[in-house]
């Protein structure tokens, strides 16, 4: 059922990177002090541009064609091959990748838990 909200999915996401990849319940804790992070957002972007907060890799410079995965990234691929082997699956499929998302806590899994997407209705959804 991602596939009918991809759009609402895609709107959240850049949310969160505007946010500086703050989640939902990070921005409700800070709310909770006293601290409005969509105030200081507009403030930075009114300074410094529109998503002056958005983690942009685009801009860096690679010193050959190889791109290297971040500490994240890895961690998300090892958890999703522990995930195909326990099925006993011989290869990493979306499904293995999805799993791994909604189990790691942060951004991702937080902004598809928003949209009904936790680990457990994935998991029940695909076996």
């Amino acid at each position: 059922g991602l596939l009918r909200r991809r759009a609402s999915l895609e709107a959240s996401f850049a949310e969160a990177r505007r946010r500086g990849g703050l989640t939902k319940a990070e921005t409700d804790a800070l709310a909770g002090i006293g601290i409005d992070v969509g105030a200081i957002v507009d403030r930075v972007e009114g300074a410094h541009g529109e998503g002056a907060l958005a983690a942009d890799r685009s801009s860096r410079r690679w010193w050959s064609g190889h791109r290297a995965f971040t500490p994240g990234a890895k961690s998300i691929l090892e958890k999703s091959l522990r995930i195909a082997l326990g099925r006993g699956d011989r290869f990493i499929g979306q499904e293995h990748l999805l799993l791994a998302l909604t189990a790691t806590p942060g951004t991702v899994a937080d902004t598809l838990a928003e949209h009904g997407v936790t680990h457990t209705a994935v998991h029940h959804a695909l076996y």
